[in-house]
């Protein structure tokens, strides 16, 4: 990598609230979001696309360290449990409204509330819920 790594990484204030741009491996390391990639134009970015940027920003910042990944896979398997928790609790009900039920109680428009850990992780893992709520609490990042 070039000494500035300016447009050779993402740079935290450069992802976007909408699209989502990471997911993540069954071993917990992120990689790019293909669909989110896609559609979004990061300004200055030096590679040839936006899936290839947070591929390299992955590696270079060592996202996917051993750490890390031990530690997403343990918040995943917490979050799992609650859902099927939830949906044990709620037999017969649209499996998106309970992913829907949880992000509204994991993400909260509570200004002195902080963020939950893994954030990222568990909004993609809750999917078009989560991105439904996110937009509708009018989450900005």
């Amino acid at each position: 990598m070039a000494p500035n790594p300016e447009g050779w990484i993402l740079a935290p204030h450069e992802v976007p609230t909408f699209p989502r741009l990471f997911r993540y491996a069954p071993d917990g390391t992120p990689e790019a979001d293909p669909d989110g990639c896609a559609g979004h134009v990061v300004p200055g970015n030096r590679h040839p696309d936006t899936a290839t940027l947070v591929s390299e920003t992955v590696k270079h910042l060592n996202l996917g360290c051993d750490r890390l990944n031990r530690n997403r896979q343990i918040a995943r398997g917490r979050l799992e449990k609650e859902i099927g928790r939830l949906r044990r609790e709620r037999p017969g009900a649209n499996p998106s409204e309970v992913l829907l039920a949880l992000a509204r109680r994991l993400f909260s428009n509570d200004p002195t509330r902080r963020w939950i850990e893994y954030f990222t992780l568990i909004r993609w893992r809750l999917g078009d819920s989560a991105e439904r709520h996110l937009r509708d609490i009018g989450f900005n990042g």
